[in-house]
This record gives structure tokens, C-alpha cells and sequence, in this order.
């Protein structure tokens, strides 16, 4: 309610222990009040300490409790690490005689993890690169 008095734009509620916290601090400030829900996925084992699955909410019932915004802030960051670590340690396996793979060659199984080379040019903005080359590379 402090926040709210003193003109906050947006009350935002993160590590809240249960639904019932989320709705009872939703019910405790003005419904035109925007709030946000953020969260953390944690990894991990399923049933193991860092799995916390459970305890998430998918964005409709961060909705259905009446929030504007849910935020997974760092959902992305985390895919992106991960990927980034696998493939690191599939590139540095050593090269199996006979196979394919290793010695910074991705195998079969850990090449599903990348994009397509024209994805990741589109992604990055290669094409806008591409398409202002090939304007001005004729000038004289």
C-alpha cells in the first residue's frame, strides 16, 4: 500500500510463498493498481531442491489472479546458458575414429541444438547487412 500511496507505477511481486499471498496483496491494493508477477524457473531433477515446477504459474493464472504482467525474466538467459554450455562439452569431445563428432564438430544428436545458418543471419540482421551491400556496393 505504500508504494501504491506514493505513486508507483507498478507494484511488482515477486517470492510471494504461495497463491493465497499473491491474491491476498492483489486484494489489498486498487484494482486500476497494474501489478506484476515474477518468477524464477529453477532446474533441476524433477522432486529434486532446485526443481520448483510446482510451485510456478503458467501466465493465465497469473492473470486469472488478477495481474497485468508476469515476468520470466531470466527463462531465456538460462535456455541460452545451458545451450551454450552443452555445446561447449560436445565440441571439446574428442574425435571418435571413424565417427562424427568431436574435435569441435557437433554430432548428429547435438546439431538438433543449433539454427539454421539463413535463421540465425535473419536473427542477427545479416539481411539488413546484405540488402544495404548490395545498394551500395556497385557506387562509384
Amino acid at each position: 500500500k505504500a508504494f501504491e500511496a506514493l505513486g508507483a507505477d507498478i507494484v511488482y511481486a515477486e517470492n510471494l510463498q504461495d497463491r493465497s499471498e499473491y491474491e491476498h496483496l492483489r486484494a489489498e491494493l486498487r484494482e486500476e493498481t497494474p501489478m506484476m508477477l515474477a518468477q524464477v524457473q529453477q532446474a533441476g531433477p524433477a522432486g529434486s531442491e532446485f526443481d520448483n515446477s510446482a510451485s510456478l504459474f503458467a501466465a493465465q493464472d497469473i492473470g486469472d489472479m488478477g495481474y497485468s504482467l508476469a515476468l520470466f525474466g531470466v527463462s531465456g538467459l538460462q535456455a541460452y546458458v545451458q545451450a551454450m554450455q552443452r555445446t561447449a562439452e560436445s565440441m571439446m569431445q574428442p574425435v571418435v575414429a571413424g565417427g562424427v563428432g568431436g574435435g569441435g564438430v557437433l554430432d548428429e544428436v547435438d546439431s538438433t541444438i543449433l539454427c539454421s545458418f539463413p535463421m540465425l543471419k535473419k536473427t542477427v540482421g545479416f539481411d539488413d547487412v546484405d540488402e544495404f551491400e548490395s545498394k551500395y556496393n556497385n557506387v562509384e
